[in-house]
């Protein structure tokens, strides 16, 4: 496993992702039922994690709101 998809584990780790399946793809998904996907062998270092990030939040964002709106 490379250095790159470690650093995307751990992010996503870090928000309360777990992961699901690994293909071509890394699926990640929390237990509110939001999922992430990442590349599976990631091109650009710093960039993408960055994107990788910004995935992470918008998935939770969406998924409250989703949640909010059901209640």
């Amino acid at each position: 496993m490379s250095s790159q998809r470690k650093e995307y584990i751990k992010l996503a780790e870090q928000y309360g992702f777990m992961l699901v399946r690994t293909k071509k793809h890394a699926v990640f998904k929390h237990r509110t039922g939001a999922m992430v996907v990442c590349p599976g062998t990631p091109s650009d270092s710093r960039r993408g994690l960055k994107q990788f990030h910004k995935d992470i939040k918008l998935a939770l964002r969406r998924n409250n709101m989703l949640l909010w709106k059901s209640e």
